[in-house]
């Protein structure tokens, strides 16, 4: 039984909804479901638990061979103005996560980490893993500490890790209202109405990955034997603008989106793009959908065009 942890979130639902189309015995992992007939009809099961609640966690636990870790409660749009609450929401739990899991004999954690931050200012493009880790916030710091947690207990205990470090995932199921992302913060205010922020010029480049991609990443992660204790990049290995992004969106409704400029933030960086050739040469991975292609879906399930 695969465990995912954070099953009725953005990434989760896909996740789970692909593991079963594989037919692996998947249990989905949540604080609340906001769409239970999701999993029912997938035939995953369901289990209400909290991160920072043990006792829950470890009943969800509770039989499971190897588990996905998708939960994070701190957020890159915060940018550093949390850093205690960060430690203690996010960090803290994501430690006593793992001692769960050690202590309930699971085999293996794949972890979602950040490919978009967990670097900081790129001092080379694409960045590969080897690549320095200097997060510029309080979010990317709390996925390399996480991740060095990850080897602690892999080299401590029979334990097995793969930590995914995955760029800017996208697609159906995100929560647009809440601005996942820059893809679903301009798909929030196109149902709106309002202007879409720009930070800065919208040069800045970012590295996009449509969610079906993610999944295939995670399902390789499971399924390869001889990957324990490696680092991924998950992305789509290119990098596109915010202008770009809008231009592509604008094509893909046929209209103008309009479009409010606002100052930078110290947190973000002016280009990010991953290097996923030991991912293809690892995991045996790589992207198989189209920038257009997954951007005119995910449009399509916000209901911006027509299927």
């Amino acid at each position: 039984m695969i465990g995912v942890f954070g099953g009725a979130g953005f990434l989760g639902k896909n996740v789970v909804t692909y593991l079963r189309a594989q037919g692996l015995q998947v249990r989905a992992v949540s604080r609340q479901f906001d769409d239970p007939d999701l999993f029912d009809r997938i035939g995953a099961e369901r289990v209400i638990a909290d991160l920072q609640d043990y006792e829950s966690l470890s009943r969800a636990m509770n039989g499971l061979s190897d588990v996905i870790q998708l939960v994070s409660t701190a957020s890159p749009g915060h940018g550093n103005t949390r850093l205690i609450r960060d430690i203690e929401t996010s960090l803290i739990p994501q430690v006593r996560f793992l001692e769960l899991c050690q202590g309930n004999g699971v085999a293996r954690v794949v972890f979602a980490s950040s490919g978009g931050t967990i670097y900081g200012k790129p001092q080379m493009l694409p960045i590969p893993e080897s690549h320095p880790t200097l997060p510029l916030s309080s979010y990317g710091l709390i996925k390399l500490v996480t991740e060095q947690y990850l080897k602690l207990f892999s080299q401590s205990f029979a334990m097995s890790h793969v930590a995914m470090r995955i760029s800017n995932p996208y697609g159906p199921y995100q929560r647009f209202k809440n601005g996942q992302g820059l893809i679903a913060n301009v798909i929030a205010h196109c149902l709106d109405g309002t202007p879409v922020p720009v930070y800065g010029d919208g040069l800045a480049e970012r590295d996009y990955i449509y969610v079906d991609d993610v999944s295939t990443a995670f399902y390789s992660a499971l399924r390869k034997s001889d990957v324990g204790g490696q680092t991924f990049n998950i992305g789509s290995g290119v990098g596109r603008s915010v202008i770009e992004v809008l231009d592509t969106i604008e094509h893909l409704m046929g209209k103008k989106i309009p479009r409010s400029h606002i100052p930078a933030r110290s947190t973000d960086v002016d280009r990010s793009m991953l290097d996923i050739s030991a991912a293809r040469d690892r995991l045996g991975w790589e992207p198989t959908v189209g920038f257009e292609e997954g951007l005119r879906r995910t449009l399509a399930f916000a209901g911006l065009i027509p299927d």
